[in-house]
C-alpha cells in the first residue's frame, strides 16, 4: 500500500472495533423489534443518532479522522449496552440459553445477509433503481428467513399490522 494510507490505519481499525459493536448492538435491536418493541428501538436509534451527532462535532475538530472513528466507536459502545439494557427490561432476564440462541441466530441471519448481499453487488454492480430494488427484495428476503427460523411468528406479524404508527 501506499505510504499516504499510514495516517488512516489507526482510525481504520478503531472503525473495525466500532462498527463490529454497532452490528451486534443492531442484532438487539432486531430482536426488540421481533419482540414487539419497535417504540424501544426507535428510541435507541433516536438517542444514538443524537450522541453521534454531538460526539462527531466535539472530535472531528479536535481530532480529525480519528475523532470520527472514536466518535463512531463510542456511540457504538453507548447503544449496545442501551439495546442490551432494553432487551434485558423488556424479558427479565437475558441469561436464559433460549435468549442466547435467539440472539446469536439473529447474529448468524444478519452476517450471512451481509455476505450474499456484498458478493451479489461485487458479480452484479446495481445502481439507482436497481439498488432499490434489490435491497427491498434482500428485506424480503430476510424477513422470510427470520420468520422461517421462528424470529418472528405469524402473532408478531399481525400484532405490527394492528399497531398504529
Amino acid at each position: 500500500y501506499n505510504p499516504e494510507y499510514l495516517p488512516a490505519e489507526k482510525p481504520f481499525i478503531l472503525l473495525i472495533i466500532g462498527l463490529s459493536i454497532i452490528a451486534l448492538a443492531q442484532a438487539i435491536i432486531v430482536l426488540l423489534i421481533s419482540m414487539g418493541q419497535e417504540k424501544k428501538a426507535l428510541t435507541v436509534a433516536l438517542l444514538s443518532l443524537a450522541c453521534d451527532g454531538i460526539l462527531q462535532t466535539i472530535l472531528i475538530p479536535r481530532y480529525g479522522i480519528l475523532g470520527a472513528a472514536l466518535a463512531t466507536t463510542g456511540t457504538g459502545v453507548l447503544i449496545f449496552i442501551l439495546a442490551l439494557l432494553l432487551l434485558k427490561q423488556h424479558i427479565g432476564s437475558i441469561t436464559n440459553k433460549t435468549t442466547y440462541k435467539k440472539i446469536l441466530s439473529v447474529l448468524g441471519i444478519l452476517f450471512i445477509a451481509y455476505l450474499l448481499s456484498r458478493e451479489i453487488q461485487n458479480i452484479f454492480p446495481l445502481k439507482n433503481i436497481g439498488l432499490i430494488l434489490f435491497y427491498i427484495l434482500g428485506s424480503g428476503i430476510l424477513g422470510s428467513i427470520f420468520f422461517l427460523t421462528k424470529n418472528i411468528t405469524r402473532e408478531d406479524i399481525q400484532k405490527s399490522l394492528k399497531k398504529e404508527i
